[in-house]
């Protein structure tokens, strides 16, 4: 990997952090519920609509 990529690894890699942040922050002060999509655990204590669909 050149210096040039492994800097838009780094910079790719802050500013995921800054959304994560910016995420935390907004629902903090919204009193929101994060849905990650990737979270089976989560997932197992969501409520579904029939057939798993949403219209």
């Amino acid at each position: 990997m050149t210096s040039k990529q492994e800097s838009g690894v780094r910079r790719r890699n802050v500013r995921w952090l800054e959304s994560v942040d910016k995420l935390r922050r907004i629902a903090e002060e919204t009193d929101a519920e994060v849905i990650f999509g990737h979270d089976a655990e989560q997932a197992e204590t969501l409520p579904f609509a029939p057939d798993g669909e949403f219209r």
